[in-house]
């Protein structure tokens, strides 16, 4: 498969401290992880790669002069599971993180609480 292009695409949305001014260019610093893959037929022979992506841990927008902060809408379980495929996306990893996580809740809650 020759792939023609490769295209990012972020989805969701996120929170801001204040408003942007739509005339004036923003740079939006953060991390994404990547939910989804897909390849588009360009029927010549080749195929797009589009990765969907959304924010997982706060923003930062810088508009000239003015620094805003920004935290995405979605709830904390989306959050746990777009980070860990952030980390390991093979096939049953969340689910094996999960079993740990709830199996060890509280050492992990002390091992989390002071850091």
């Amino acid at each position: 498969m020759q792939v023609n292009s490769n295209i990012l695409k972020i989805t969701g949305g996120a929170e801001i401290s204040s408003s942007l001014d739509p005339k004036k260019e923003a740079k939006i610093n953060g991390t994404l992880a990547v939910y989804s893959v897909e390849y588009k037929d360009k029927q010549d022979g080749t195929y797009d790669r589009v990765y969907k992506a959304k924010f997982i841990n706060d923003i930062e927008i810088t508009e000239g002069q003015n620094k805003l902060k920004g935290k995405p809408k979605s709830e904390h379980s989306k959050k746990l599971r777009q980070a860990l495929w952030y980390v390991n996306e093979q096939d049953g990893f969340y689910e094996t993180f999960m079993e740990k996580l709830i199996g060890n809740v509280e050492g992990v809650w002390e091992y989390l609480k002071n850091q």
